[in-house]
């Protein structure tokens, strides 16, 4: 059953990558006949948000992450009274022994992730009451249209690329090792929780919103980077709306910086990092042009979500085949 249903999703996915390619070939003929972008930039607010932000909370999530993962270990890892404190540090600072403690630890790290972006998000609308309005973290329906229409068009590709690679450099995850060696549902649901749910909302907000748009303000306020000498000299706190113009011209390095620093925090997964890299610059172009995070943060659920549901498919199959 379980075979049957994988070669149905395989053929399904064959047909939207075709349909994908497809309406690749029409955007790019359009584009060097017309000019015409995928996606139209749009004017917008200028981020109130700096750089300080984006390490703020990146050594938030560092913390808060590692002493998720400390406490769950420590609570509902192997039990072993006679473990010395250094010990029990080496412990827990390492992936989780068994798949009862993978299941706490992965609730644990979706709890603190989640208090990181509340407390982001207090910091910076009591530093600027302007700050979460014009932060694109409302979401909008045209947010999820082109959330989906962005995973219709960057996925396919990007999917078919870490494929192609894992032919040359295989893909190593021992958190799916582990679970491999013994499929429970609660791990699933756990893993669903923290890496579908909440890690594409904390990941989107810290790498694009805050160092990606952190980025974009550095160079939108050097004198002569936008030929607005006069900006840098602003009051940095009032309200400046950005042109569309304006953005078709701007930078694409914190499109680059944002990218690099999003692929190697995956690092350690064979070439992972690699498809990954392509796939940021995509969702890092969409929120270039539009300044909204939501549809960053739907096509980076939907890659989880298939990357997920993928690897779980193939652990039944191989339960089914012994």
């Amino acid at each position: 059953m379980t075979n049957t249903l994988i070669t149905l999703i395989d053929w399904t996915f064959i047909a939207i990558s075709v349909a994908s390619l497809g309406a690749w070939i029409w955007m790019l003929s359009r584009y060097f006949q017309s000019g015409i972008q995928p996606v139209q930039p749009r004017s917008r607010p200028e981020p109130i948000w700096t750089l300080a932000e984006f390490f703020l909370m990146f050594g938030l999530w560092m913390v808060c992450t590692a002493a998720a993962a400390v406490t769950a270990q420590r609570y509902w890892g192997p039990a072993d009274d006679s473990t010395s404190m250094s010990a029990e540090l080496e412990k827990a600072g390492s992936m989780p022994q068994s798949v009862e403690s993978l299941t706490a630890v992965s609730v644990a790290i979706a709890i603190a992730n989640i208090v990181v972006v509340i407390c982001m998000m207090v910091h910076m609308g009591l530093t600027d009451k302007h700050s979460l309005s014009r932060s694109g973290l409302l979401p909008k329906w045209d947010d999820v249209r082109l959330g989906l229409l962005g995973s219709f068009l960057i996925l396919p590709p990007v999917l078919w690329l870490a494929t192609l690679l894992q032919n040359f450099v295989e893909y190593e995850h021992k958190v799916f090792d582990l679970i491999e060696s013994n499929p429970v549902p609660s791990v699933f649901w756990a893993m669903a929780l923290s890496v579908v749910a909440v890690t594409p909302i904390v990941e989107e907000f810290m790498f694009r919103m805050l160092l990606q748009g952190g980025c974009d303000r550095v160079v939108r306020r050097s004198p002569g980077a936008s030929g607005r000498e006069s900006l840098a000299q602003d009051d940095l706190t009032a309200p400046d709306q950005i042109s569309a113009n304006e953005i078709a011209g701007w930078s694409w390095w914190p499109v680059v910086i944002s990218s690099l620093a999003f692929s190697m925090l995956h690092l350690g997964q064979g070439a992972a990092p690699i498809a990954l890299f392509f796939f940021a610059l995509a969702v890092g172009y969409l929120y270039r042009q539009t300044g909204r995070l939501w549809p960053c943060i739907i096509v980076h659920l939907v890659l989880n979500g298939i990357s997920l549901s993928g690897f779980i498919l193939q652990v039944l199959s191989k339960g089914e085949a012994s």
